[in-house]
């Protein structure tokens, strides 16, 4: 049964709400220099923060009462942690600990009944892959020395592509999350002309020669799943018949060449290395297991956490977003992050079986869950946290996912 055009109205524009936040970080990011970049970041952060605040307020509806038992357990245990950590009281620290407790409480609490329609999925996606192409424009004009030195095994490594970006996983993710933007758009728009559909398909092509040169590791087998994925459930049996045959070249090429090959495994995937990790991962796991009881369930603190790890090593985290979660805010806040992974994971799965008409779409969703979790054993990439990259993932995987279900749901998507 179809919801009432005044509710419908209410939450117009949602997704440019979210697009336009994550523009703004991204333009940021883009321009600012070394010199004013601590202070100005906290201006930004708060600024956008605020603006999300009274956009959300303004077009909120009914809040969800088991999203809001959330938010206050959430916020008690980050209140405790809070008071852990001997930083002082400035926006800069405490911000790590309002974000997420505040935007899960936006968007959960009182955006659950939010909706966006296909057309708006539309808009939000090519918005999306604009701002993508933008980067990979940057990486080709302003990094070209980098581009064409990591074609090279002499010079690859050092030159990994990351655009005007501070790491080659945050590139990595914005590329794969493009590449299935332009899925969904030849999935979902049947306007599509025999031009604009190689124009998409240009994209993913150029999307995904820039990430492999990012030698992201995570993205690139998620790229892979992906176009596994796409090949036994995307309803188009043209495109999926040009991604196999593309990928069935690629495969072949790579095993065929030897310099090819060589170049993706020693280069690329460095040689099966871990860069470190896993020992960084066992500092972590031992700085948790000798630390008091009150922080083992609490944690440490945000700021308490890299003073710790930089004791023991050269870096100031664990490469790992579960285990810094775990010394940062306790036992208690790697629940309520796992356990928002969990249950939006198994919400994808059970909604599939109820909208077989979008089952593709709901694959993806489901699918993007699962690359959150991974870039969170790889990376200290975060959901609900307040970095751009952790953001970008989080409306990703979670909140334009559960706002398409919500208009699926209503009979509402597929309205004009």
């Amino acid at each position: 049964m179809k919801k009432s055009s005044l509710f419908n109205n209410s939450i117009k524009k949602i997704h440019m709400v979210l697009f336009v936040y994550w523009f703004i970080l991204v333009i940021w990011q883009n321009i600012r220099s070394g010199d004013n970049r601590s202070g100005m970041d906290v201006i930004i952060k708060v600024s956008l923060l605020l603006f999300l605040v009274c956009c959300y307020l303004f077009k909120s509806h009914k809040v969800n009462r088991n999203a809001l038992l959330i938010s206050y357990i959430w916020f008690f245990c980050y209140l405790v942690t809070f008071f852990k950590d001997k930083s002082g009281f400035n926006l800069g620290i405490m911000i790590p600990y309002i974000f997420p407790v505040l935007f899960f409480f936006l968007t959960f609490a009182i955006g659950h009944k939010f909706e966006i329609t296909k057309k708006e999925l539309l808009v939000f996606l090519n918005c999306n892959i604009a701002i993508v192409l933008y980067m990979v424009v940057y990486a080709l004009l302003f990094c070209s020395d980098q581009f064409f030195n990591a074609f090279s095994l002499q010079s690859a490594y050092g030159n990994e592509l990351s655009s005007f970006l501070v790491s080659n996983m945050e590139y990595g993710m914005y590329l794969l999350f493009g590449i299935i933007a332009c899925i969904i758009c030849l999935e979902l728009n049947e306007k599509l002309n025999k031009f604009q559909r190689m124009c998409y398909y240009f994209i993913v092509v150029l999307f995904a020669i820039n990430l492999v040169l990012t030698f992201s590791r995570t993205s690139i087998i998620a790229f892979i799943v992906l176009m596994l994925l796409y090949v036994f459930f995307a309803k188009s049996k043209k495109t999926k018949k040009i991604i196999l045959f593309l990928f069935v070249i690629a495969i072949a090429a790579i095993f065929l060449l030897p310099s090819l090959q060589e170049f993706f495994v020693d280069i690329v995937f460095k040689g099966n290395a871990d860069s470190g990790r896993s020992e960084l991962a066992n500092i972590g796991l031992n700085i948790y297991q000798s630390s008091s009881l009150d922080r083992k369930i609490f944690g440490n603190g945000f700021s308490n956490v890299s003073d710790m790890i930089e004791l023991s090593s050269i870096h100031s985290n664990t490469h790992n977003g579960y285990i810094q979660v775990l010394l940062a805010t306790g036992i208690c806040g790697l629940i309520i992050t796992v356990g928002i992974l969990v249950v939006q994971f198994i919400i994808n799965l059970k909604f599939i079986q109820q909208a077989k008409k979008y089952s593709f779409l709901l694959i993806l969703y489901a699918g993007s869950v699962l690359i959150a979790a991974v870039y969170m054993m790889t990376s200290t990439c975060t959901i609900f946290y307040s970095n751009i990259d952790a953001y970008y993932l989080t409306i990703m995987a979670f909140i334009i996912p559960k706002y398409v279900r919500n208009a699926i749901k209503a009979e509402t998507f597929d309205e004009k």
